[in-house]
């Protein structure tokens, strides 16, 4: 009795077959960086797949508030089209629904401002000073002038 190795035909690879191949790793590749730099944020904001960024700086205020990281519970942050809140916003807010601790340093005057008036004339154009929101409020309403060119 002969024994017959295994046919090695299909054990080959084609030109073809590594050209799909590689077209198939770009795609996913894409797709990943896409996903990665926030290419999905109508997709995911529509079908709300993700956690709002209100929901997602509430959770990182618990971790600032226990760390005692001052700098991070206070920075403005922009959560969605121009509106910039801070962890002492989502405490005052938000304090049933979010346990942590507040750091009541948020509230030092700046050069004799608060710190939302602060934050609009070093980071907002005077022309938009009604347009963007710091804190539930516009700069406008926070009697900023924000920035003069």
């Amino acid at each position: 009795m002969k024994r017959r190795g295994l046919n090695k035909k299909g054990a080959e690879t084609s030109p073809l077959s590594v050209i799909i191949a590689i077209i198939i790793l770009a795609v996913v590749a894409i797709t990943v960086i896409y996903f990665f730099t926030g290419g999905f944020g109508q997709l995911t904001s529509k079908f709300e797949l993700l956690p709002s960024d209100v929901e997602t700086l509430a959770q990182a205020c618990g971790g600032y508030a226990s760390a005692g990281f001052v700098i991070d519970y206070c920075t403005f942050r922009d959560v969605k089209n121009d509106n910039y809140i801070n962890c002492k916003y989502i405490y005052d807010e938000y304090k049933d629904s979010y346990e942590f601790e507040n750091i009541n340093n948020c509230d030092t005057q700046i050069d004799g401002n608060s710190p939302e008036v602060d934050f609009c004339n070093k980071n907002i154009k005077a022309n938009k000073i009604d347009k963007i929101f710091v804190n539930g409020e516009t700069c406008g309403g926070h009697e900023a002038t924000g920035i003069t060119d």
